[in-house]
């Protein structure tokens, strides 16, 4: 139980096997900061890495032999909170980056995930003027470039309504879930729009899911979507924070099925979660192994044999 209460609830499968857990105790956990390793095997949760002189960590991903970490905290230079984290060579320093984001705007990173081409990122940068903007930052030059934004997709038309969101909803919000798909492009949940949006590889919207669903996406009705997955066969596994459900879309954003209820640690029900804010799947192309679930209201990690 110590686990949660002070994480954001990042899942994601870990090239060593299982699936990487970000705990960010504050300074309020026995435990230290870091990426800790859960597998179907043992319930025992494995430190892979530490997390040194960090607050607020949000996001994690992998890139080649580093683990990159996305988080609030800011330095007093203004640095940008993406840290690289060497996970072979335990000796040496995180290295902060700055990018070119900003830093009058107090721009930081909550979410993201590994891009397509090799040493570059995806994030979701937040500041002032920005909330709901991906950009892509290469590692090796500390550089970004534009990738998707929200408003400009909508358009003018669409700019008073999202603006309104900015008042009604703080950025630092869970539910900016960024996932790169094995079979190419991206998949982006932003949750105060309750919206899946399916990106190819250049951030062009394929289709969309949710309450403003657009192209082969259908119109659910999502109340605060927190976290995706993607498994083996292509099918994107969206969990919502508010109705502690888990809805399966297909490749096309179509609804194949759905599971889960709003349930204490008391509650008999197999699939009864409280307030679940993360989701990851481990499976291969001949079927999901299991489905992790970070259970934030119960203070709990999930792990689930769907079959």
């Amino acid at each position: 139980p110590e686990m949660l209460p002070y994480a954001q609830g990042a899942l994601h499968a870990l090239p060593e096997g299982g699936v990487g857990f970000l705990f960010d105790p504050d300074g309020n956990g026995a435990k230290p900061a870091g990426v800790y390793q859960l597998d179907i095997e043992h319930s025992d949760p494995r430190l892979v890495r530490k997390i040194p002189g960090y607050k607020d960590a949000c996001d994690f991903a992998q890139v080649g032999s580093d683990l990159v970490v996305a988080g609030r905290y800011q330095d007093r230079q203004g640095q940008l909170a993406v840290m690289k984290v060497p996970m072979r060579d335990t000796s040496a320093k995180p290295q902060w980056f700055s990018g070119m984001l900003g830093k009058r705007d107090g721009v930081t990173v909550y979410s993201l995930a590994a891009a397509h081409e090799p040493g570059k990122l995806v994030v979701r940068a937040v500041s002032t003027w920005a909330r709901f903007k991906l950009v892509k930052l290469d590692v090796a030059s500390n550089t970004t470039e534009p990738f998707f934004d929200v408003q400009d997709h909508y358009g003018m038309h669409g700019h008073q309504n999202i603006f309104n969101l900015y008042k009604q909803f703080p950025p630092w919000s869970l539910g900016y879930s960024v996932l790169r798909c094995h079979n190419g492009g991206y998949a982006v949940l932003i949750a105060p729009l309750c919206t899946l949006y399916r990106l190819d590889d250049q951030g062009k919207v394929l289709w969309a899911a949710g309450v403003k669903a657009e192209g082969t996406g259908e119109k659910l009705k999502w109340e605060w979507p927190s976290d995706i997955a993607m498994d083996g066969q292509g099918r994107l596994w969206v969990i919502d924070r508010d109705t502690s459900r888990v809805d399966v879309l297909n490749e096309y954003g179509k609804r194949l099925g759905r599971f889960g209820q709003p349930g204490r640690l008391d509650d008999t029900a197999v699939d009864a979660f409280w307030k679940p804010v993360g989701i990851e799947v481990l499976s291969d192309k001949l079927g999901v192994k299991a489905v992790f679930i970070a259970d934030a209201g119960n203070g709990r990690v999930v792990i689930l044999d769907v079959d």
